[in-house]
């Protein structure tokens, strides 16, 4: 059975936040106002923190389907005579 990689997922996300992070910044070297303000506020720093949120899960989420891949194994010393 094939299971999902989920942490090329958590790589992905990861670089999406990075582009976003420094999107923003090269923004906010000509852009730096009331509006700009909020925006980062209201949107900007939320979304980085959900996606740090997102990535966290998702690595938890992997580790519990490696363990669940593990014990649903079949054990191959277990048929073995000797």
């Amino acid at each position: 059975m094939k299971f999902i990689h989920l942490s090329s997922a958590v790589g992905q996300l990861r670089e999406a936040g990075e582009q976003l992070h420094r999107a923003w910044e090269d923004t906010r070297t000509f852009w730096s106002d009331t509006s700009s303000d909020h925006i980062q506020t209201e949107h900007v720093e939320p979304l980085l923190r959900e996606l740090t949120a997102a990535m966290e899960a998702i690595r938890n989420l992997a580790e519990m389907a490696d363990r669940a891949q593990r014990e649903c194994a079949p054990d191959e010393n277990r048929f073995s005579e000797g």
